[in-house]
């Protein structure tokens, strides 16, 4: 092959060798997932051990969260928007919104009992609720989207180009598989300790001060949304550090609360709206799929390579 063609091929084999291995690991990522999941057994919550678990029950609110497509009551949100740029080989999207509740925690509940979930780092298994793409934003206004319609106006405005809308939202009562680590109640700490918490200790404490958790609402309208939430946490943090610096660690500490869900040390940290066998087809198709790419892809660049070199 000719100095020339093989210059302009090279190029497409980097990306398709990357591209194979990708998807090689990221399958077998899943299929390693699979296999804890298969191995956990479903534990209650009022039994509940510290370290990996696994759980189900129903969804429940922990502050009054509010979508920001609909205005009503919600769990959890998950909210993208991407937009098409450039044409041909050089087109791709972009992302101009995103926006979810991750910060903020909602409550799972079985027939023991009730544990809070903190979804920050979680990977997601939600169906989405809105998956539109939109030719142009003209689209909208014969499509009947008269909420998102609004809030696509709202957060980013009209345009002309291709645009990609995605929205998982959950609601109260309905059903979730948790695979996450339970964490024990945390020790008393410190003013100056309080001051550098992690975001899920220092919501704990914001949940837990009633008289701050009614100033949060500053709007009047009878609920915390994400902006008053992170407003809230913000000011606490700050509240804290300057405590900390002027009293030092001489005050008594105050207590965090009780058991909960996180991410653990292993990274293993799952939500999802489906049953656990639904789970396991869906990770289980994924995982081979992309195991096969990925070898088809490494494959037909070794191939290529030795077609060049020959």
């Amino acid at each position: 092959m000719s100095p020339p063609r093989t210059n302009a091929i090279l190029p497409h084999m980097i990306v398709g060798g990357v591209a194979g291995l990708f998807l090689f690991v990221n399958g077998f990522r899943k299929l390693k997932l699979k296999r804890t999941i298969s191995g956990m057994a479903t534990s209650k919550i009022r039994a509940l051990a510290m370290g990996t678990v696994e759980l189900t029950g129903h969804s429940k609110a922990f502050s009054a969260l509010t979508d920001p497509i609909f205005k009503q009551p919600c769990v959890f949100f998950k909210i993208e928007i991407l937009e098409q740029h450039g044409s041909g080989k050089n087109s791709h999207w972009k992302t101009i919104y995103r926006a979810d509740s991750s910060n903020l925690p909602f409550t799972l509940v079985d027939d023991t009992g009730e544990i809070l979930i903190f979804p920050r780092g979680a990977q997601l298994q939600f169906e989405k609720d809105i998956n539109l793409t939109l030719s142009s934003f003209r689209s909208f206004f014969s499509s009947g989207n008269g909420p998102l319609e609004s809030f696509v106006l709202r957060v980013v405005g009209s345009s002309m180009r291709t645009r990609k809308i995605t929205a998982s939202i959950v609601r109260e009562h309905e059903p979730i598989y948790v695979l996450g680590y339970a964490c024990p109640p945390e020790r008393n700490l410190s003013a100056a300790e309080r001051a550098s918490a992690s975001p899920i200790e220092l919501a704990r404490l914001l949940k837990s001060d009633t008289q701050r958790m009614q100033e949060l609402d500053t709007n009047n309208d009878n609920h915390v949304d994400a902006e008053e939430w992170e407003a809230g946490l913000k000011k606490l943090r700050g509240e804290m550090e300057q405590k900390a610096s002027q009293e030092g660690n001489d005050e008594k500490p105050s207590p965090l609360g009780s058991i909960f869900i996180q991410q653990g040390p292993d990274g293993i940290f799952l939500l999802a709206d489906k049953t656990e066998k639904e789970l396991l087809a869906e990770v289980g198709w994924a995982s081979t799929i992309q195991i096969a790419l990925g070898i088809i892809c490494v494959l037909a660049v070794i191939f290529a390579l030795f077609k060049t070199l020959s």
